[in-house]
């Protein structure tokens, strides 16, 4: 994907195509999503390995972060 490409996949996150316009701005947007594509995409991490993600194993001043695990959908259990 291009850069364009990724930012706006990103934006399409932040807003679900069916929410009603009476919750508050906060319930309709989900700035977090838009966070999650982009670190997805610009890391090349699986999706699995940011879910296990601990805030303890983030460095933003170095821009690091530690990828120590990771989760997986079991049938009957959930995320483990």
């Amino acid at each position: 994907m291009t850069h364009a490409q990724v930012e706006a996949l990103a934006e399409a996150c932040v807003r679900p195509a069916h929410v009603s316009k009476h919750r508050r701005l906060d319930e309709r947007e989900k700035r977090t999503y838009r966070l999650v594509v982009l670190f997805l995409a610009y890391t090349g991490v699986r999706f699995g390995e940011p879910a296990a993600l601990r805030v303890s194993r983030l460095d933003p001043t170095r821009r690091h972060a530690t990828i120590a695990g990771s989760v997986t959908v079991v049938q009957g259990q959930g995320l483990v």
